[in-house]
């Protein structure tokens, strides 16, 4: 159902511009399409969560494509369309960012717990893994807000302005990484971090983005 939903956001996305909008009027596809009711649809598993996170709906996207056609081409809807429907799941873009973060999560809770776990079923046992996955998440966390800012400051512009003030951040990215990444080790959270990156991420298309 979530393949409807991104289908769906991409003509969004596209009506955005206004000759996309004149061209669209024109289409008799296109206009069928925008005025249908939508559809709302959880994904086909027993994993409630994941059947959450995997739902598409179009009622709100759909609403949105027409009311962009019709304030170009006003003609084009004998009716004006309706308002914005209300979702009843956060936007495609929330549910993605949702889902990755949840995939690390289970994958560094998984990795500590195993690497922990001292092979005994007590409460010490128990709480020696809860304390040592409690202490990936968190040093995971810190290493995902590293990168993300990482990735902020290297697409602004002044990082670009003067060659100084690029190596300068560079240096000094690469030594709070190797800070970083040091500690991250002790906590078990540095394997769960690269197989997230280099493994999970790719496969689960994390990087897509549906923002306009």
């Amino acid at each position: 159902p979530q393949g409807e939903e991104w289908r769906t956001s991409v003509l969004l996305q596209l009506l955005r511009t206004p000759s996309n909008c004149e061209k669209a009027a024109k289409l008799p596809e296109v206009m069928a399409f925008v005025q249908r009711p939508g559809m709302k649809m959880k994904a086909d598993t027993i994993f409630p969560l994941r059947a959450y996170l995997m739902s598409g709906e179009t009622p709100d996207l759909l609403r949105l494509c027409s009311r962009l056609i019709a304030k170009t081409v006003p003609e084009a809807f004998s009716d004006p369309p309706d308002k914005k429907a209300p979702r009843d799941t956060p936007s495609l873009q929330a549910k993605h960012d949702i889902r990755a973060a949840w995939t690390s999560m289970l994958l560094t809770v998984t990795y500590a717990a195993l690497r922990s776990w001292p092979g005994a079923f007590d409460m010490p046992a128990l709480t020696t893994v809860v304390v040592a996955s409690g202490c990936a998440l968190l040093a995971e966390g810190a290493l995902e807000v590293l990168w993300l800012g990482q990735e902020l400051m290297i697409e602004s512009e002044w990082y670009y302005e003067e060659r100084s003030k690029m190596l300068l951040a560079s240096f000094i990215m690469s030594s709070v990484n190797a800070i970083a990444w040091a500690a991250a080790f002790q906590y078990y959270a540095m394997v769960p971090f690269f197989a997230s990156r280099f493994v999970k991420d790719d496969f689960l298309d994390v990087y897509r983005s549906y923002a306009p």
